[in-house]
């Protein structure tokens, strides 16, 4: 009986721990929606790419000329911790710092693009399986946003 009502308390204190949110120090609140549209020309590609050699380029996307590579969507999980860098040309747009087993899911807001007919480049600074980007190649891009 003592074991049970031990359980219990548990429980209880675990479900009011929760609720209070006392072990969670990020919190993130729900905003109003936005909609938001993509037009360009072309459709969505999909590339998967895998990264043997660490802290070496590797070109993701060449686009036609005049044209920009714009992710629109990454998808990658890694059993080690890995600093993935994504290049315009030479130029680097972002270095996303992923730990051990952390996913990356990214799209549907704002798409990050390449300057017009420079390659999409990626580098790792570990190891990474697989890695799926979902690109597409426009010559312009409007976003429009609205309520």
């Amino acid at each position: 009986m003592k074991k049970i009502g031990i359980l219990l308390f548990a429980m209880l204190f675990l479900l009011t721990c929760l609720a209070a949110n006392i072990f969670a120090a990020n919190t993130a609140t729900e905003q109003t929606a936005r909609r938001i549209n993509f037009s360009g020309e072309g459709p969505v590609r999909y590339v998967m790419a895998s990264l043997d050699t660490v802290d070496t380029d590797l070109t993701v996307y060449d686009p036609p000329s005049k044209r920009m590579a714009c992710v629109v969507g990454i998808r990658m999980s890694n059993s080690s911790p890995v600093n993935l860098t994504l290049k315009s040309g030479s130029d680097t747009m972002v270095t996303l710092e992923l730990a051990s087993n952390q996913g990356l899911w990214g799209g549907g807001n704002t798409p990050l693009c390449t300057a017009p007919g420079e390659d999409l480049i990626i580098q790792a600074s570990a190891p990474v399986n697989s890695v799926l980007f979902e690109l597409v190649a426009p010559k312009k891009l409007f976003v429009e946003s609205g309520r």
